[in-house]
Formats: C-alpha cells, sequence, structure tokens
C-alpha cells in the first residue's frame, strides 16, 4: 500500500510530521520519540534538502532542522528536538480525539500504540491515508480514497447548512442521476439557473473542453419563496493534497466572479484532511487559511461524528459508515500484516 515510508514528511510543518509518526506506529506497532529519532536519522542525508518541498517553501524552516549541521552532535540533538516536538502534537491529538484516536499514547513513557478498530477510528485512519498521498504508491487507491473523500465532505456540508438546503457534488466524476451529471459547461449554466445569478461570460469560450470542473467541488444553496436573486449560496473546494492552500481560492467568490453577477456572496469552504493544529488546538497556520471556511480533520469528525455522554467522538453517524464504505476499507486494512493492537 504505501511507498518508501522511510521518506521525510516534504515540509517542515509539524502536524505532518505527526501524521508520518502515526504511519511509522501502525507498521511497527509502537513508536516512541527515540525510536521516531532512529527513523529520522536513517535519512539523514535527506534531511536538509526533504524537508520544504510543498506549497509553503517561502515558509522559512523552524530550528533546528535549518540549516548544514558543523557536528554530528548538532544533528542528533535537532534529530531529538523534532522527535520532541512532533510527539507534543501527538499527545494533543490522543487527548482531543479521546476514545476515538486509533492509537494508545501513554503520556509517561511517552509510547504511542496502535489500539482495535472501531467505527470512529477507522474514520481516523481513513482520513490519515487521504493525507498520505506522498506514501501511497497505488494511484487507483489514490483515486477511490479522494472520490471518498469529496463524498465525506458532502455530508460534512450538508450537516453545516439547514435541513432545507440543496446540498450537490459537482465535480467531474458524477454518480448516474446526480444532479450535475452532465459536462463542465452544462454544468456552469445549470448552476447560474440554480442559484439564480446571471452568466456573464460565453461559457462554452471559457472551458477548453467539457470535461473537468472548474475547480469546483462541492455547490449549495438556501431557496426562498420567491424568484429574486441573492440567496444564500455555498461553495466548496476538497482538497486532498498538499496544495490545498492554493486551491482553496479555485471555489472562491474571486474565482467565479467573472461568469456571475453574483447579488451575495457565496460562501468558501475548503475541506481537506489534514488535522490543520496546533498543540493548543488553534489553527497551525492562520495566514494560510485565505477567505474560506476550513473543513480539517478536526471539524470533520466532529461534524459526522456522535458524541458520547462523556464528550468523546466514539461513535459515526450509520449512513457515514455505510456510503464511505469503512467496512470494506477496514477489510483492506486487514489484508496487511499488521501489528497486533495492544
Amino acid at each position: 500500500m504505501f511507498r518508501d515510508l522511510a521518506r521525510l514528511p516534504g515540509s517542515p510543518q509539524l502536524h505532518r510530521w505527526a501524521d508520518w509518526a502515526e504511519l511509522l506506529c501502525i507498521y511497527e506497532g509502537g513508536l516512541t520519540p527515540p525510536g521516531f529519532g532512529v527513523e529520522i536519522e536513517k535519512q539523514k542525508d535527506s534531511i536538509l534538502i526533504d524537508t520544504d518541498d510543498d506549497v509553503e517553501s517561502d515558509v522559512p524552516l523552524p530550528e533546528p532542522l535549518k540549516n548544514p549541521f558543523e557536528t554530528p552532535a548538532e544533528f542528533r540533538d535537532a534529530v531529538t528536538q523534532r522527535a520532541n516536538d512532533t510527539f507534543a502534537f501527538i499527545e494533543a491529538r490522543s487527548n482531543y480525539y479521546g476514545n476515538a484516536y486509533p492509537f494508545g499514547y501513554d503520556a509517561s513513557n511517552r509510547r504511542l500504540t496502535l489500539r482495535p478498530l472501531t467505527g470512529a477510528r477507522t474514520l481516523y485512519l481513513f482520513l490519515l491515508f487521504c493525507a498520505a498521498f506522498r506514501y501511497i504508491d497505488d494511484k487507483k487507491f489514490q483515486t477511490t480514497l479522494a472520490g471518498r473523500f469529496e463524498w465525506l465532505s458532502l455530508q460534512a456540508l450538508r450537516r453545516q447548512l439547514p435541513d432545507r438546503a440543496n446540498v450537490h457534488l459537482f465535480g467531474a466524476n458524477p454518480s448516474p442521476g446526480a444532479h450535475y451529471n452532465m459536462g463542465v459547461r452544462a454544468r456552469v449554466r445549470q448552476l447560474g439557473m440554480d442559484i439564480r445569478e446571471q452568466i456573464l461570460l460565453n461559457v462554452d469560450k471559457e472551458f477548453d473542453s467539457d470535461s473537468g470542473d472548474g475547480g469546483l467541488d462541492l455547490v449549495a444553496w438556501l431557496d426562498q419563496d420567491d424568484v429574486a436573486p441573492g440567496i444564500q449560496i455555498a461553495f466548496g473546494q476538497c482538497a486532498c493534497g498538499t496544495e490545498w492552500i492554493g486551491k482553496q481560492h479555485s471555489s472562491s467568490m474571486a474565482a467565479w466572479n467573472p461568469f456571475f453577477r453574483f447579488t451575495a456572496a457565496p460562501l468558501n469552504y475548503c475541506f481537506i484532511p489534514y488535522d490543520f493544529r496546533a498543540t493548543d488546538g488553534d489553527w497551525y497556520r492562520r495566514r494560510s487559511i485565505q477567505g474560506s471556511i476550513i473543513m480539517d480533520r478536526r471539524r470533520l469528525f466532529n461534524t459526522v461524528g456522535v458524541v458520547d455522554s462523556n464528550g468523546q467522538l466514539s461513535a459515526l453517524d450509520s449512513d457515514v459508515v455505510a456510503e464511505l464504505k469503512l467496512d470494506e476499507f477496514a477489510a483492506r486494512l486487514e489484508q496487511f500484516d499488521w501489528p497486533t493492537p495492544s
């Protein structure tokens, strides 16, 4: 399923290092900061060149992995610091997700272990895998995950809006009978009628072909009891890749304002599988969020999950389990040589 899991995360962002630590724990059965440091040291030659390859390359790397190391001792100190920083994120996740977290965390020994699967824990692993395309070599599996992530995002958007809202997939691969089961040019025309806004451009001219989604994955609107424009509208983008920061603009009003004469600005949602959080629960980097409502791993969990009497995210909506095919996903996980959960 994975290729070269020993590769570094490709980014200085510690939330992605925490994801990598979780993946390593799955295959090794347990992980501690010293053991994580060993995994980092295996990539000593690439630690300086493979930490800054995504869209946030203009962001300075946090110390101590910024500059070449003059001595082996400096390198070991840097590795120890990175491992400790990463496990601070692990501990924060364990505290937040509680019983829904698929890993057990012993704070006294700072040891991470794999736990037996439940529906909520399987959902967490599903989102972790959606955020781990860097390590997945099966392109078909990537496509499957991305498609199901879009469906999960659709359900989350439905739960964000009133029950009477119209919420639909606008993507390039709609299911038969779907509201937007047509080419992108016809979809844009239909969208104009749905949201009651005038189309300003020659749609046939604006798209080189009739395929694709025009950068828009989800659409929603709230009808009023009249025919006038100026209704509540929401657009959404689903992004499993690291380029989500740039993609959040593709569903924005700025991107679609040339097409429609908007009477009221649409809400812009961006759905990502990353746990884009600092250890205090705030956003990992606020300036990366640019005019969009980010639905990250935590918000998706809160939206589709069921909180028990102890405040833990321990159960899921049955429709989510069925339609997301979590049982099928769990069965695929069982095909691999997993360590015995503790």
